[in-house]
């Protein structure tokens, strides 16, 4: 086999990765490297016939297929980590933009070689979507200068009842998780079942002497804080969704902080959604932790029920 095959720029290597499974002559290799086939795609269909000869039709994990809504900083970054940890060997992407969602699916389709070619679909059509076991939402519109929470949440409520009929009608048994805006969170810290409050009862409260306190102002802010430096947040959103996907598909039944209906749950009368801890799985949110809240707690809890109801109560989300 010719040298120049070896010695081949990388993304040639990437683009015409079926030759490297195929040991045979240099003019077998060359009329292969002559032609012109479409690269676009994880596989070329032309080499594939060249090279394999078809005995049944190979079996796809279609139980864990994933589709991500929106190919924007967060739908890709859920995407990659859901690839690079080989969550699942089946992902549907889909997009309002045809250029910047057929960029995203050839740079996925280029790298699959590296993550066990994992069989990668784009579409602007949610036909793309069907038979769904989790569809996660990444599309959305970010706040532009001088507009109102009430006027972007309407925006986002408007592209939601665009594109949740037809994903519903692709998948109707999928799980839905909605990668948004967190909701203010729960959270506490036990070693043994024994909180730290019950041990130092003034933790993260003005009179703590360790100013635990600053500590939780600092976490709240540093959202904000990554996007003025780096114009955007993504990484740790597409983990943290990952990490949700995971216990859906694994059936994992793992406890993680998500936002779920609270009505009933520490005297909220409103039809609303805040952040309490769930177990996951293949269901999706299969049970609720009851958490024993102190007097300070319970009044953080009702300050962020509040504020979530102010903004939903004049939202129209009738078709």
């Amino acid at each position: 086999m010719s040298k120049e095959f070896f010695m081949c720029d990388i993304n040639e290597r990437l683009y015409k990765k079926p030759i490297y499974l195929c040991l045979t002559t240099d003019n077998f290799v060359k009329s292969l490297w002559k032609k012109k086939t479409n690269y676009c795609n994880c596989s070329s269909p032309c080499l594939r016939e060249e090279l394999l000869c078809k005995t049944s039709e190979p079996v796809r994990d279609c139980c864990h297929k994933v589709t991500v809504v929106g190919a924007g900083m967060v739908g890709v970054a859920l995407a990659n980590s859901l690839l690079f940890q080989r969550v699942t060997s089946h992902i549907a992407m889909v997009d309002v933009f045809p250029k910047k969602l057929e960029g995203e699916g050839m740079d996925f389709s280029h790298s699959s070689v590296f993550i066990g070619d994992p069989k990668i679909e784009y579409d602007t059509d949610f036909c793309v979507t069907s038979n769904s076991k989790v569809v996660a939402i990444c599309a959305g519109v970010r706040q532009i200068k001088g507009e109102t929470r009430l006027d972007l949440v309407q925006r986002n409520i408007e592209i939601l009842k665009s594109i949740i009929p037809p994903l519903v009608n692709y998948s109707p048994n999928a799980v839905f998780l909605v990668v948004s805006n967190p909701v203010p969170l729960w959270s506490g810290v036990n070693v043994a079942g024994v909180q730290f409050r019950d041990i130092i009862p003034n933790i993260g409260l003005e009179t703590d002497d360790e100013r635990w306190i600053e500590i939780s102002n600092d976490v709240i802010k540093l959202g904000a804080m990554v996007r003025c430096l780096k114009g955007y947040s993504n990484t740790a959103i597409g983990l943290s969704a990952a990490d949700i996907i995971i216990a859906i598909l694994r059936n994992t039944q793992t406890i993680i902080p998500v936002s779920t209906l609270v009505q009933g749950h520490h005297d909220v009368g409103h039809e609303m959604f805040l952040s309490l801890p769930c177990a996951i799985g293949e269901n999706g949110i299969t049970q609720i932790i009851r958490m024993h809240m102190t007097e300070y707690e319970k009044k953080q809890f009702q300050s962020s029920a509040n504020s979530v109801y102010n903004v939903q109560k004049d939202i129209s989300i009738k078709s």
